[in-house]
């Protein structure tokens, strides 16, 4: 009957430790992924407070090596989403340039996995999250 016990035991700790070796050697940005599966990037776009629909937005990074780019086009609440932006792995290379028509603006220093959500209005040229 002890040795059973001690066999049981024995198989969980063991178990456990797989799972955690297992769960260690995963990208921290996979794990995110799973939890965020409809959480995505997204950028409002508003001319003095005013959404802006149909207004192509173009993203991008200019990475020596690895460069980012999209784009995409606001919905009637201005809203455009960047799933792409969440599921990239940028690495070092953190700042983005966004395109909004004629005028660009730079949002610096974006977490890898991110669902973040920003407000850029035309009129002030200013983003906020």
């Amino acid at each position: 009957m002890l040795t059973k016990r001690k066999s049981t035991a024995t198989r969980m700790l063991s178990a456990i430790l797989a799972i955690l070796l297992v769960s260690y050697s995963i990208p921290f940005g996979a794990f995110i992924q799973v939890f965020a599966q409809n959480e995505v990037f997204t950028l409002q776009i508003v001319d003095d407070g005013v959404p802006v629909a149909n207004q192509k937005v173009t993203v991008e990074n200019n990475a020596v090596e690895e460069s980012f780019s999209t784009e995409g086009t606001t919905d009637a609440n201005g809203m455009v989403e960047f799933p792409e932006l969440t599921l990239t792995s940028f690495g070092e290379n953190n700042n983005f340039t966004f395109t909004v028509g004629e005028r660009s603006f730079l949002l610096e220093g974006l977490r890898e996995g991110t669902t973040d959500s920003y407000v850029y209005d035309i009129a002030t040229r200013k983003s906020s999250n």
